[in-house]
């Protein structure tokens, strides 16, 4: 995967190689972000209940902070800062892929993305992502602009 085989991808297709293979890669949506948002939250979640588990707090108090972490809304910063972290990178790849290559599977992103290519990537996620983190941003500034 060069990187001059990934200039401009934002916004059109294009095809990129990893571990020697083409594939062709999809711009990051709106949808595909939603997706990711429900990914964060899952995490942050499952970080609060490794963090709780085994604490002597009471029921309601357990409750009380599971239901407000749940609740808590998924920022633009977060999906921002998320992207570039190994689990934003192969989801989000997986979802520039999927579009046009429906036999790369999840749970399989592990077999295209390893440490010795992680950089390259994490590249190609941020180019992907940046135009629609970007119309997102601008949609949330226009709803407070009203």
């Amino acid at each position: 995967m060069g990187g001059s085989e990934l200039a401009p991808i934002a916004g059109t297709s294009k095809t990129v190689k990893i571990k020697g293979k083409e594939y062709k890669v999809s711009p990051l949506t709106i949808d595909d972000l939603a997706e990711f948002e429900l990914v964060v939250r899952e995490e942050r979640n499952r970080a609060l209940l490794r963090a709780l588990e085994g604490s002597n707090l009471e029921q309601s108090l357990l409750a009380e902070a599971i239901g407000a972490a749940a609740a808590k809304p998924v920022s633009l910063r977060d999906i921002d800062k998320n992207m570039g972290s190994m689990i934003g990178v192969r989801f989000l790849l997986w979802c520039a892929l999927k579009k046009n290559h429906p036999e790369v599977k999840l749970m399989e992103m592990g077999l295209l993305i390893d440490m010795d290519n992680f950089e390259e990537a994490a590249a190609i996620v941020a180019e992907l992502g940046g135009k629609a983190t970007k119309k997102a941003k601008n949609a949330k500034r226009g709803q407070k602009k009203k």
